[in-house]
């Protein structure tokens, strides 16, 4: 059996030079920070060799903070002032191994610099204790590496170049050699169990103490596929480019295309133009003849009228000379105009009086209306009215007016009532909106006072806010006693003079508010009066409470019998007794409620009823002053009918009186005889009509000759401008031809498709809006282009230019993407995926695999070694099971893997196309994560792809249902039984697992197993049994332990140190030898 004797540490932290002597089982102890976790860290780097699998000062967790090995080497302290006790050092970590009583020492020796520097270098010596190994000089200084090996020369001593080589020789020599030796179970194993710390998941406990961390290692993979990745970018990239530059090369052609049409377009105009003035220059010389024919035409007529008009004209003057000497005939004419007059006369006479009796109507069922609103009698006041109409008119006005004086008043005091309404209605609302947010309105000197003395920084309230009546039947006595004292202002007793004296100096107009020194109040408020007033109240603040006792503690609550009996006393109908005399308290005084959450509340009730009655009052106010207003309009518009009616009140009169006098006029008509002359003056008449008739033809022939006249004018000033503005659009057409030549077939082309479908004019009428839509989808097209560009140039750094005229580099550069760039980059992805999807099969499957067959195999040996223990009466076994969700993974590792051929690839050489599917999903998942995500981690992890538990079997003990020994679940025995219960089977299992690497050769290995606060909840019978377990596989152990498990365990150690620092000195003591002298 190959053991740890001597354990030798040279300036390792706190530690100068100690030696500590180790046993079959060996204890370490001492208080928190005296140094036995250093010893662990030293023996772990030793052995272990590597400072990531050490795990420094991992049993401290976060109490002394993370360690590194020039902290140990230097001697870290992170003081504020000093940070390393030493400088340039030398430092030896020196362990001595005994096998059939020989020994030999494997050590490292690490220089520290203090520029950071740092070297490793280990060494092997054969048949040399620790003790006799020299370190210093004469001076006692340590001695450099260089001074050390020289020293050391021809001493049996191997001096390792590489922690590869000193541990393949030093595992060799501790009968755990493995070939590899980047991986030794045992130093796994080992310096796992160190920090072991009992876990609620026997997960967690196999995966970190019993099966050793080894993932695949994809590094060569990773590289093939971060190639694989990285043409996938470049070539993600390429066709990122390569849409955004064919959606520039198609914006680049719908561009041309839009400017073609719109080449097309302003061609059509132009020949279309041409067609159209063309067209205009006939017309309008066709209407220029037509129009020089009216008017040769128009001239005869003319002519010929004005003859006609002559001859008719001779023949009326001699019938009317004759006429003009008949008498009769010249009388009969006078009355007939006479009669016209009149009856004219008569006719607006009789208007003016209908006018006038329809205002006086409505005037008056206006004013009836208005009475029967009153509840006047109407007919009363048209009794008194006078008889004459004139008279008459003058009264109804007088009391048109009185109505509208009377409505306008009463429009004015509604509105006033309104006003105020709105007023009262805003000022209850904000109070209510300001009760509901618990801000109550108290009276303004106490609200000043208290900002005034808050602003000042003292605290500061207002009694009201603080008190509160604890029995409502008394609540208007006392507030009706209270009065304005309820406002007071409420400060400590240690601010009452500052407060004073802020106080003093406010204004004047800042007065009323009482201010009470509550300092002087406290003996009067400790004197309260059963029955009193202070007995209804109450307060959460100490100085409210004070004042209200001191206030009311001598106020009795009394009937009108009792009142007289008391110096100071109050009913609750609040009549009052005070200095023999009895007052009552004024109802206003305590109508309103202010103290506490029953007068907020009774306050909040009040404020919503009165906003609501406001709110309706306002409604009801406002329909009134709406009506007012409207009859006071109406009386006023009443009173300027009745001013008109006035002016034409002897119309009616006047009317009869041109009646009678048309009726004369007739008469005498009737009288006169105008036999003689009726037949020249029917002729007379006749010649009259024929001449007018003849007038109007001329007029009408005058006024067609002279716009034809004009229109001949027209024509040819129009024939002029067509004929300059032919010549101006033949030249700009042919100038847009010369311009165009390359586009002119398609041009033509375009032109003669139109024209054969539509006539010039609708081509002309629609061909504005058209050109418009044409020309803002061009610029619109060019804008994108040129936007889409600039983007192009900023996402992918390159500096182009956003005119369209220079797009051809840009449709060079998508040539030379699409068909030189793109095809390399998508056969890099061809070859790095082969690459890839070859390390795969080659190596993840097949070192997977491997792993998962190990860690079948190390639970049939470690389940092995448990079968041939017992733990009293418990026997222990590991389950392992297939996760759910691995399954399929597991399947198809061990499918890929049972493929020798590899012909073609391995997805081709899986026949199965669900397990092909299946492995192609595997390797997508590992080609598209994060090569440093945890899902790529847990997939190259073998230990993830099973679940695990501890079976716990007593042996001595049977179930009834099946006959056979009780087996239960660790993890079951985690969520029920004791701390301690659910420990013990971990450190069995632990011994199990070391036990299988010494089994087959117990005299030719090490059997040292290495614990850090161990046993931690295990009481002392547990400990025991532990302890004696490990010594029955013939385990050599060591723990360390706070002094508080020295008891338990001492009794069953061979060797026990005790760690102790004074200062900055660390030194290990036999602990037999302390209590040895102490006794």
């Amino acid at each position: 059996m190959i053991t740890l004797r001597w354990v030798r540490l040279v300036n390792w932290h706190y530690f100068r030079d100690e030696t500590l002597r180790i046993g079959e089982r060996s204890l370490i102890s001492g208080d928190n920070g005296m140094g036995k976790s250093t010893i662990v860290d030293a023996i772990q780097y030793a052995l272990a060799a590597d400072l990531r699998k050490a795990r420094f000062n991992q049993a401290a967790g976060d109490r002394r903070g993370g360690r590194d090995l020039v902290g140990y080497v230097r001697c870290k302290i992170g003081s504020d002032t000093t940070e390393y006790l030493r400088g340039d050092t030398v430092s030896h970590v020196m362990l001595q191994f005994e096998a059939n009583d020989e020994a030999f020492t494997a050590a490292v020796c690490v220089e520290a610099f203090s520029d950071g520097r740092c070297t490793e270098r280990f060494w092997i010596s054969q048949g040399i204790g620790v003790d006799s190994i020299s370190v210093h000089d004469g001076k006692n200084k340590p001695l450099t590496w260089r001074q050390f090996k020289d020293g050391m020369d021809g001493a049996g001593t191997e001096f390792h170049e590489s922690k590869r080589e000193y541990l393949r020789s030093l595992t060799n020599r501790l009968g755990v050699f493995r070939r590899m030796s980047e991986y030794n179970p045992y130093l796994e194993a080992f310096t796992r169990s160190v920090s072991f710390t009992p876990l609620v998941s026997v997960d967690r406990f196999v995966c970190d103490y019993i099966l050793e961390e080894r993932a695949v290692d994809i590094r060569t993979m990773k590289d093939n596929l971060e190639s694989y990745k990285e043409a996938e970018r470049h070539a993600n990239a390429t066709i990122r480019k390569i849409e955004v530059l064919r959606t520039i090369g198609d914006m680049a052609e719908e561009y041309r295309k839009l400017r073609a049409n719109l080449t097309r377009q302003d061609y059509l105009k132009r020949l279309v133009d041409r067609i159209i003035i063309s067209d205009q220059l006939t017309r309008n010389a066709e209407k220029d003849r037509d129009t020089e024919q009216l008017l040769h035409r128009l001239s005869s007529e003319i002519e010929r009228n004005g003859k006609d008009r002559e001859r008719l004209g001779s023949e009326l003057r001699e019938v009317d000379a004759a006429l003009a000497r008949d008498d009769n005939h010249n009388l009969y004419r006078r009355l007939q105009d006479r009669v016209r007059s009149l009856e004219h006369e008569s006719e607006e006479s009789e208007r003016k009086a209908l006018r006038c009796a329809l205002l006086r109507k409505q005037c008056a069922a206006l004013l009836d209306a208005a009475r029967r609103a009153e509840g006047s009698d109407a007919s009363a006041r048209s009794s008194a009215a006078p008889e004459d109409e004139e008279a008459l008119v003058d009264h109804e006005i007088c009391l048109m007016e009185e109505a509208r004086s009377a409505a306008e008043r009463e429009s004015n005091e509604t509105r006033d009532a309104l006003t105020a309404a709105e007023a009262a209605l805003r000022d209850r609302a904000a109070e209510l909106a300001d009760l509901e947010r618990g801000i109550r309105r108290f009276p303004e000197n106490s609200r000043r006072l208290v900002d005034e003395l808050k602003g000042r920084g003292i605290e500061a309230w207002i009694l009201a806010e603080l008190a509160d009546v604890t029995n409502p039947d008394w609540a208007d006595a006392v507030e009706g006693w209270l009065n304005t004292l309820r406002f007071a202002v409420v400060v400590a007793p240690d601010s009452f003079q500052e407060a004073l004296e802020i106080y003093d100096a406010q204004p004047r107009s800042l007065g009323g508010v009482a201010l009470p020194n509550i300092a002087k109040l406290r003996e009067r408020a400790g004197r309260i009066r059963k029955g009193s007033l202070a007995e209804f109240t109450a307060s959460d603040n100490p100085w409210a409470g004070i004042y209200l006792n001191a206030i009311l503690g001598e106020v009795m609550g009394a009937d009108i019998a009792s009142l007289k009996n008391y110096d100071k006393a109050i009913t609750r109908e609040c009549m009052s007794y005070s200095n023999h005399t009895a007052t009552r308290v004024k109802e206003e005084v305590y109508r309103e409620h202010w103290l506490g959450r029953a007068a907020r509340e009774k306050r909040l009730r009040f404020l919503n009823a009165e906003v609501a009655r406001l709110r309706a009052e306002r409604v009801a106010l406002a329909e009134r002053e709406r009506e007012a207003t409207d009859r006071s309009k109406a009386f006023a518009q009443g009173v300027r009918s009745l001013y008109e009616a006035k002016q034409l009140v002897n119309a009616a009169a006047e009317s009869r009186r041109l009646i009678d006098e048309i009726a004369a006029a007739k008469n005498e008509i009737a009288a006169i005889d105008i036999s003689q002359s009726r037949d020249l003056a029917a002729k007379s008449e006749e010649l009259s009509r024929r001449i007018a008739v003849i007038g109007e033809d001329r007029d009408r022939l005058t006024r067609d000759h002279a716009r034809a006249q004009a229109d001949r004018d027209n024509l040819a000033e129009r024939a002029s401008d067509l004929r300059a503005e032919a010549a101006e659009r033949e030249r700009d057409f042919e100038s847009f031809r010369n311009a165009h030549e390359a586009e002119l077939a398609d041009c033509e082309a375009y032109t003669a498709d139109r024209l054969k479908t539509e006539p010039a004019e609708r081509i002309v009428g629609t061909w504005a809006a058209a050109r418009k839509g044409i020309e803002t989808r061009a610029e619109n097209t060019l804008a994108s282009y040129r936007k889409r560009v600039n983007e192009y140039g900023n996402q992918f750094n390159e500096m182009v230019s956003v005119e369209i005229e220079d797009c051809a580099a840009l449709l060079e550069t998508l040539e030379r993407l699409e068909h030189s760039e793109l095809p390399v980059y998508r056969d890099r992805i061809i070859r790095a995926r082969q690459d890839a999807e070859k390390e795969f099969r080659e190596h993840f499957i097949a070192k997977l695999n491997e792993y998962i067959l190990e860690a079948r195999e190390s639970f049939r040996e470690i389940n092995a070694t448990l079968r041939t223990l017992s733990f009293g009466n418990d026997q222990y076994s590991f389950t392992l099971e297939e996760r759910a969700d691995r399954r399929g993974q597991i399947r198809i590792v061990q499918k890929a893997a049972e493929i020798t051929s590899y012909d073609g690839g391995l997805f081709e050489q899986l026949v199965n196309p669900d397990e092909r599917r299946q492995t192609e999903a595997l390797f997508d998942s590992i080609v598209h994560a994060d090569l440093d995500s945890a899902e790529l981690r847990s997939i190259c992890d073998y230990r993830t792809y099973f679940s695990y538990d501890i079976r716990i079997r007593d042996t001595q003990s049977m179930d009834p249902a099946t006959g056979k020994a009780i087996d239960l679940s660790l993890s079951r025995v985690l969520r029920e039984k004791s701390g301690g219960e659910a420990q013990t089977p971990y450190y069995v299992a632990i011994a199990a697992s070391f036990y299988r690497f010494f089994k087959d050769k117990p005299d030719d290995s090490i059997r040292f197993v290495l614990f850090d606060e161990a046993f931690d909840k295990l009481d002392d019978e547990r400990i025991r049994k532990v302890i004696d377990f490990y010594a029955q596989m013939g385990i050599q152990l060591m723990v360390a332990v706070p002094p508080g498990k020295i008891e338990a365990i001492a009794p069953l150690s061979d060797q026990i140190c005790v760690v102790s620092r004074v200062g900055q000195d660390a030194r290990v003591r036999d602990f037999r030898s302390i209590a040895g002298g102490n006794a």
